[in-house]
């Protein structure tokens, strides 16, 4: 059966059904009742689907890869060397990665790819030893493809930790003294697996926590080869903190080797690129440093008030969690205080805050002023994400958090969970305070005009227009005292000038690939030609940036 996408390609429902049993896989891993149940339902349906209708699991941007680049020109036999870190497949993520490497090929660079192909015990999208090696020969096999397609040269783990030495390094580390010490580089993908910040002390959490110091210690051995034999100039990789990239990227810093790493935008559509710090961070602190004192021009202000409209809408959003929202009622009268929180594991949550252990221990301590202050109203936002993300729904949400810590909450506070679709937009225009731990809707509030404190590590902190928590005492001093919360129009300026350099610079929009559903990218452009320098200005910026001859922003708008 098929229907057609907004763009008038053909969608298959066997496609979309296989992409939403996939979001069941990865939700179940490491719950061995619930995964076993789904790996029972999917192997007839897939045995049937392979049986009479095998076309419809192929990959239509294959397709397009393999169609589109079969000109590619050859490497040119000088130019920086790049190598690209493709070790998942997330599918926009490697169609964005063949793009910008045909671009940088065509810009006189030397691309190859690093990639997994199996070998490693766990990654944050499967656990091998635990599904008969599905996720790997699927991810493998797909990044091969994609490269292949693109007429890149490739490079798979097992050519620089074979099988043999891969058993060797897995029994020196179940069996090793100080195999603790990798726990720090995996401790970010350990969470993404689980999808939890806080994991109990399960025979189920410990074996995943032992597989990944083994692909950790794999990854140590890799790094350094991979480095030893291909030589890069320039490393790109996605998100930086995956033990995978993680490893790597630190390796190659020690050798003073540029490292860039990119991350999906925070606006639809666009992507974001660091050469400084890992792109998962978000930190534009270079490019404030050279806008903070420049007033915004009027068609500075039409942009940015452009996005943040788009964002209210959804339409600007690089997800949409709800097709309609519902309003809030709130008491009339009394003063707002609207309260947003990330989802536990997400990387703006984990960097350490200085004054919380955990983003539940922000909550904790916001019910408790809540308490201390009845004449104040407090909603509570769980983030989305937490339950409308197929396959990353959280296994630590905020409402069993709230359900098991508080037998009685106070009747000031109300509780939003993820399920609810409520306009968190309205939520802030209706609030007179807003208290985030890093949600990115803080700089939106913020640019709104409206009162701000920050709890978390988020890239928009201690940039001059948030309050900043620094300690637990000072949160309640906060609302103690009340008088940093007056209309303030210089804090709002600044705020729309760092919006701006965000939203509207360093988030740079990637129209050469585009998603008409989650994880199915398509090529918006015919030809290799179309990647030529010149023809899309966003390449150029990105592939400059690479290189390192410029910054990956936009040029502001005068």
């Amino acid at each position: 059966m098929i229907f057609r996408n907004r763009y008038g390609r053909r969608r298959s429902l066997v496609r979309w059904t296989r992409r939403r049993m996939d979001a069941l896989a990865l939700a179940t891993q490491g719950r061995p009742g619930l995964a076993h149940l789904v790996r029972v339902v999917r192997f007839p349906m897939r045995r049937v689907v392979v049986r009479f209708m095998s076309r419809a699991l192929e990959r239509p941007e294959l397709e397009q890869a393999k169609t589109i680049m079969a000109d590619a020109p050859p490497d040119p036999s000088q130019g920086p060397k790049v190598l690209f870190m493709t070790f998942r497949a997330w599918t926009s993520h490697a169609a964005w990665e063949v793009t910008i490497a045909q671009a940088l090929r065509l810009r006189g660079a030397r691309c190859e790819f690093f990639f997994c192909g199996g070998g490693l015990p766990i990654c944050e999208i499967g656990w091998p030893g635990e599904d008969r090696k599905t996720p790997c020969d699927s991810c493998g096999s797909y990044v091969a493809a994609m490269i292949d397609a693109a007429h890149f040269c490739r490079h798979s783990l097992d050519a620089f930790v074979p099988g043999e030495e891969c058993a060797s390094i897995d029994r020196k580390v179940r069996t090793g003294f100080d195999a603790r010490r990798l726990d720090d580089a995996a401790r970010q993908s350990l969470m993404w697996f689980f999808r939890s910040a806080h994991l109990p002390n399960t025979p189920t959490v410990e074996k995943a926590r032992e597989d990944f110091r083994v692909g950790a210690a794999i990854m140590t051995a890799a790094a350094q080869r991979v480095l030893d034999a291909l030589v890069p100039d320039i490393v790109v990789m996605v998100n930086g903190l995956f033990y995978e990239d993680r490893l790597v990227r630190e390796a190659a810093k020690a050798r003073g080797i540029r490292v860039v790493s990119y991350e999906v935008g925070a606006q639809a559509g666009t992507l974001y690129f660091s050469g400084e710090r890992p792109a998962a961070e978000y930190d534009i602190s270079e490019l404030w440093d050279q806008t903070r004192d420049q007033p915004l021009s009027l068609a500075s202000e039409a942009a940015l008030d452009a996005v943040l409209s788009s964002r209210r809408s959804g339409t600007g959003l690089s997800r949409k969690y709800y097709a309609r929202h519902r309003d809030l009622r709130t008491r009339g009268g009394v003063p707002l205080v609207a309260v947003f929180t990330n989802v536990s594991w997400d990387t703006a949550a984990t960097l350490a805050s200085p004054a919380f252990g955990s983003m539940f221990d922000w909550v904790r301590e916001t019910m408790a002023i809540a308490e201390a202050h009845p004449h104040l109203d407090f909603v509570i936002r769980a983030h989305p994400a937490e339950s409308r993300w197929p396959g990353l729904e959280t296994n630590e949400s905020l409402e069993t958090f709230v359900g098991c810590e508080f037998t009685c909450v106070p009747h000031n506070v109300r509780f939003v969970s993820a399920r609810e679709a409520i306009d968190s937009y309205q939520l802030i225009e209706a609030a007179d305070i807003v208290s985030v731990f890093a949600s990115t809707v803080g700089l939106e509030a913020a640019a709104s005009g409206k009162p701000v404190c920050v709890a978390g590590m988020t890239h928009y902190r201690g940039r001059g227009f948030t309050l900043d928590v620094s300690s637990i005492a000072h949160y309640h001093e906060l609302f103690d005292d009340l008088s940093w919360t007056q209309p303030d129009s210089r804090r709002r300026d600044l705020a729309r000038r760092y919006a701006y350099s965000f939203f509207c610079r360093a988030m740079l929009p990637f129209g050469a690939v585009i998603e008409d559903e989650p994880s199915e990218p398509m090529l918006t452009y015919s030809s290799i030609n179309d990647l030529e320098p010149g023809r899309d200005a966003v390449l150029d910026i990105i592939c400059d940036g690479i290189v390192g001859r410029s910054s990956f922003s936009i040029d502001s708008r005068d």
